[in-house]
């Protein structure tokens, strides 16, 4: 079921594009490896028989494929170049371009460049369901710095372009051309704390 309101409003699938610089443990401890990259694909989903709406991680892309609590994790290599220029006060240009490469010949590519705008410090909490096993879930609560680049709910057109490709099982079918992008954000800063309920 699509997002029933904000920025991301009608959207149906939401890539999630994670480049984690250190992970820890609940003793503060840092994981092995300590920092990974990953693409999640999450959606909205109402529960069969009830009324709950839920938000489901549908697939994980990730250089860590072992660590995999939702059980839909599926290895990748991804490689990230970000380049940030401009002056010191007022907007720069952002230019952040992902190459996902996955072991049955599928690829996965996101092209993004814009002008920074006004970002909002935000706190949040997510409480994500597997696809997979759907009786699984974890509490996210987060804070996050948020650049929203474009969102056609909230008519807010990019500062700059941006596209996303896809082929490969699980993607050729939702990148195939027809697909339109209803929002993007940067989220430059992002420090989650992760508990099980």
């Amino acid at each position: 079921m699509p997002f029933p309101q904000g920025p991301l409003a009608g959207a149906s699938v939401m890539f999630v594009f994670i480049d984690s610089l250190v992970q820890r443990d609940a003793e503060g401890k840092p994981l092995s490896p300590a920092s990974r990259r990953a693409v999640a694909l999450v959606s909205l989903g109402k529960q069969d028989g009830g009324d709950a709406v839920r938000l489901y991680v549908l697939r994980i892309y990730t250089t860590t494929p072992g660590v995999d609590p939702y059980g839909v994790n599926v290895a990748a290599e991804i490689a990230r170049t970000l380049t940030v220029e401009g002056p010191a006060n007022g907007g720069r240009q952002r230019s952040d371009a992902w190459a996902v490469t996955l072991p049955d010949g599928g690829t996965l590519e996101l092209d993004l460049g814009y002008t920074t705008g006004n970002r909002n410090w935000t706190p949040g909490e997510a409480f994500p369901h597997s696809a997979s096993e759907p009786e699984f879930s974890r509490i996210y609560r987060f804070r996050q710095l948020v650049d929203l680049v474009a969102s056609t709910p909230l008519g807010k057109p990019a500062s700059g372009e941006f596209s996303l490709t896809g082929s490969g099982p699980g993607l050729s079918a939702l990148l195939d051309g027809t697909e339109e992008i209803v929002a993007v954000m940067d989220v430059p800063v992002y420090v989650r704390e992760i508990s099980l309920p």
